[in-house]
């Protein structure tokens, strides 16, 4: 149970279990099983007793697009936002400041695609911002950047870089700093320079940071990569 309350934040959450009322601004809402709930900003709400469970990220006002026009508090099935679970997971869990930024961008995009919300920003305001982030990103790959960093060398909003980027190169900012550190790691080990020396050299926080990534992108653990390297410079 909710008594009434005024949330500042973007909610969005996955109700599982049955069927559940809440009352949005004196109007009444109820959402279906297994639905996800978007709550904007500034709600005043409250809920009955009832049993369900719920997964739910709330996103504070600084992260939200300047200029976002919010509508009615709305439900949506789960299937509109199926990695809703697992992204709450990796915000826990992930320790990539970029890695974090970037997931709470693509997930307001996706709210705001769904048409919880309207907003003026311009994806045109900079065509060649996508260019300027990769430039720098192929220079400093092995820097701490931060996605407002590399938003404002490349003159633009966090928002907009993320889909200039994935229009011009089909991939991320960040999945693209984790591909050029990988293939510096490769790089480095076919030199034979050892596995645990690497992590610090192309921006890993550790090296079960770097094994992590690594392994998803090559398939192979560092180590076993370099011993494969060995082996086929003996044969």
């Amino acid at each position: 149970m909710f008594p009434d309350r005024v949330s500042d934040t973007l909610g969005i959450c996955l109700l599982t279990g049955g069927s559940h009322q809440v009352v949005f601004d004196g109007r009444k809402l109820d959402i279906p099983a297994n639905s996800i709930l978007l709550r904007r900003p500034g709600s005043i709400w409250s809920s009955p007793r009832s049993t369900i469970g719920f997964v739910c990220v709330d996103i504070g006002r600084d992260l939200l697009p300047k200029d976002a026009r919010w509508h009615h508090d709305t439900f949506v099935p789960a299937s509109a936002l199926p990695a809703l679970v697992e992204i709450a997971d990796r915000l826990i869990v992930e320790d990539d400041r970029f890695a974090q930024q970037e997931r709470v961008v693509k997930l307001i995009d996706t709210v705001v695609d769904l048409g919880f919300s309207r907003t003026s920003e311009a994806d045109s305001e900079r065509p060649h911002a996508a260019a300027i982030a990769r430039d720098y990103l192929e220079t400093c790959f092995a820097s701490n950047v931060s996605l407002d960093d590399l938003a404002f060398l490349a003159g633009t909003n966090r928002f907009s870089l993320i889909r200039l980027f994935r229009r011009a190169y089909n991939v991320t900012p960040h999945a693209f700093q984790i591909r050029l550190r990988i293939e510096h790691t490769c790089r480095l080990l076919r030199a034979g320079i050892p596995v645990h020396e690497i992590a610090p050299i192309v921006g890993f926080s550790d090296q079960s940071h770097l094994t992590r990534h690594f392994a998803r992108v090559v398939g192979l653990t560092p180590a076993r990569y370099a011993r494969t390297v060995r082996a086929s410079y003996v044969g």
